[in-house]
């Protein structure tokens, strides 16, 4: 959009022009008058304004301006409201014809919105707005009801918390990503003004979470992955070593996927990340180099295999079978609202982010400082914690370590 103050280019028989402000938006344009002519020669029209050799210049300017003002205080509130500024729009609202918007409903609005996120966010966001769409579809046929705005109260949090943990049978987990969802949803549609209803703000319409629990692989089982011969097993031999890269490096799969011959410098890695847009340097761990080799070509660069990040995760589970990695872990869930336990062999639990929390935790039993750790990896202080996977008494048994290997020193 563009807004200008012109004079009109023929002069009335007095030989003064009348000055207007002129709305631009996508080729079409409307001139507003001002009520003010003047001579053209008085004019300045790169600066918009009246040369001061007219007298009352300053006073006249000041008008001008304001004029000009107010139509631009209008397309920009619409702007900021996600209307587009049309021309006919701007000019409805400036002649006092104010056009009534229309309001979508509510579950219209957010399968429109989430058809425009895709522009903008990424496709794992549209995935789980997508399903947080499909719950509150679901529970409009269950309840024989459909939502709107206003309905999204507080006795609806309570209820839809109910259908989701004992209906639907989600963890604290999974419906807390539905309700933050649907709190997005609401503070998107009020910020375009569509209503009014603000229980979803309330402390109470909270988002309940439970920590997530996630194994880490130790160094020897690592090992016991790299060295297992699949030499007659191809696609979980090409899945191992996308594991141990995670393993050896920290990256995402997503950032493992995207590694290029252009990315090692020496002994050094130097990659921005897909996440968080950070510029890593991580060294080239001494067993890495092995696994890249098995992809050279005759020129010396390798391609890495491609393999969708569902397979990986299924295949990874088989080559830590195989490697026998099979100790018994017990897992706490959330069943609806109940908490049980659940024994689960190792080997099930793995899945390639794994990788990138074995090297953290690794690190962390390594007594590598946590600040230099995380510049390796391009956690934040608030999130780093969450990939250390130690248990307690790993986390005993270093200490103790530490206390013999310096009452050693001091005895020696």
């Amino acid at each position: 959009m563009n807004v200008r103050l012109i004079v009109r280019k023929s002069p009335n028989k007095n030989g003064l022009s009348l000055i207007q402000v002129r709305y631009t938006h996508k080729s079409e344009n409307f001139h507003l008058s001002t009520g003010l002519s003047i001579e053209p020669s008085n004019w300045d029209a790169d600066r918009e304004v009246i040369r001061k050799s007219k007298r009352g210049y300053t006073k006249i300017n000041s008008i001008l301006l304001d004029e000009k003002q107010k139509v631009l205080d209008i397309a920009t509130t619409m702007l900021l409201n996600d209307v587009d500024p049309t021309v006919e729009l701007v000019k409805n609202e400036l002649l006092g014809k104010n056009v009534k918007r229309v309001i979508p409903p509510l579950m219209e609005f957010i399968s429109k919105y989430i058809e425009e996120s895709k522009a903008v966010r990424k496709e794992s966001t549209i995935k789980t707005y997508n399903t947080a769409y499909k719950y509150l579809k679901d529970y409009q046929t269950y309840k024989g009801i459909v939502l709107n705005y206003d309905d999204i109260t507080l006795d609806f949090y309570y209820d839809y918390l109910r259908y989701l943990h004992l209906v639907k049978r989600l963890s604290v987990n999974g419906t807390s990503n539905k309700i933050k969802c649907l709190k997005s949803f609401m503070e998107r549609a009020f910020d375009l003004n569509y209503h009014n209803s603000l229980s979803y703000k309330n402390r109470k319409f909270s988002t309940p979470k439970r920590e997530s629990f996630h194994i880490y692989l130790t160094e020897l089982e690592i090992l016991s992955i790299l060295t297992l011969d699949l030499t007659e097993h191809k696609k979980l031999d090409r899945a191992r070593d996308l594991f141990v890269i995670a393993c050896l490096t920290g990256l995402r799969y997503s950032d493992i996927s995207n590694l290029k011959p252009q990315h090692f410098k020496g002994d050094f890695i130097h990659i921005s990340t897909s996440k968080g847009d950070q510029d890593l340097v991580i060294p080239i761990h001494p067993k890495l180099n092995s696994i890249l080799n098995k992809y050279k070509d005759e020129s010396g660069n390798f391609i890495l295999p491609r393999i969708c990040n569902q397979k990986l995760n299924e295949y990874v589970k088989e080559v830590g079978l195989r490697a026998g990695i099979t100790e018994e872990i017990i897992v706490k869930k959330d069943v609806a609202t109940k908490i049980v336990e659940e024994v689960i062999p190792k080997w099930k639990l793995i899945t390639s982010h794994t990788g990138r929390r074995s090297m953290i935790s690794n690190l962390i039993l390594n007594r590598v400082d946590s600040n230099i750790i995380k510049k390796i990896s391009g956690h934040t202080t608030d999130v780093f914690m969450k990939y250390v996977k130690i248990s307690n008494q790993e986390a005993a048994s270093t200490v103790a370590k530490i206390w013999n290997d310096s009452y050693s020193i001091r005895v020696a």
